[in-house]
């Protein structure tokens, strides 16, 4: 069996997981598309214009406002305060599938590095230093991963002439 320099099997991990850029979508400035597509999103996170961040479990939204539950407490936030509204655990997620992407990567193709072939041992060791290292690389990879566009956002304020000054 040929053996594979550790460079090239670290280099071959990333590019896998590493996935193709994306388009990013169209970011959503409506609040009626907000109201007709939350409610099938259970958890949030929501940015205030003050930029404090509100993460919890969507209970309602209305035309004029969005309630979440936070921390065990009800949180009204008023339409003219929200900045934006996002899914919450969305890089949660990339991190701990590309976690098990890459140590399920680096177990298979562990075996093949000379470095860690022991005859007494057999392909154990390679397989699991591998993957280890495939964990590692994964979980950045995972953390580097967009989060995704928000489901709202609100319009930029116009810029006023004396700000353009």
């Amino acid at each position: 069996m040929e053996t594979m320099p550790l460079k090239t099997i670290a280099g071959w991990m990333v590019a896998l997981l590493m996935p193709a850029s994306a388009a990013v979508g169209q970011v959503n400035r409506s609040w009626d598309v907000l109201v007709r597509s939350a409610p099938s999103v259970k958890k949030i996170v929501l940015t205030r214009l003050d930029s404090v961040k509100v993460e919890g479990k969507l209970v309602q939204i209305g035309a004029d406002s969005i309630t979440v539950e936070s921390k065990g407490q009800l949180q009204v936030i008023q339409r003219r305060d929200v900045l934006r509204v996002r899914k919450a655990g969305v890089r949660r997620r990339h991190v701990l599938i590309a976690m098990g992407v890459g140590a399920g990567v680096g177990a298979a193709i562990g075996p093949s590095t000379e470095r860690h072939f022991d005859k007494d041992t057999g392909n154990a060791q390679g397989a699991g230093e591998m993957g280890m290292l495939g964990l590692g690389v994964g979980a950045l990879v995972g953390c580097l991963l967009p989060v995704g566009s928000p489901l709202y956002e609100r319009e930029e304020p116009e810029k006023t002439a004396s700000a353009q000054d």
